[in-house]
């Protein structure tokens, strides 16, 4: 139907805004970490038990922002 349609061009159209850089070190990652507003977010999903841990703190989340920023620059740019 052409409202399925609309919204998945929505979500194509989304994804071209974000960069993906691989960093040849992380290699050994095996959780995902994510900084959005005043938030961390650590999730483990890989092996038992599954779990999820969502931190509130203005500082921390700051502090490992500029923590990604600075490790987000030392990647080169894939061609």
């Amino acid at each position: 139907n052409n409202a399925a349609i609309g919204k998945d061009k929505i979500l194509i159209e989304q994804r071209n805004f974000r960069t993906v850089k691989f960093w040849k070190s992380s290699s050994q990652f095996t959780a995902s970490t994510w900084v959005f507003g005043d938030y961390i977010v650590m999730c483990m999903s890989r092996e038992r038990p599954h779990y999820l841990i969502e931190i509130y703190d203005k500082v921390l989340a700051h502090n490992m922002r500029e923590l990604f920023k600075g490790i987000w620059d030392m990647i080169p740019e894939q061609p």
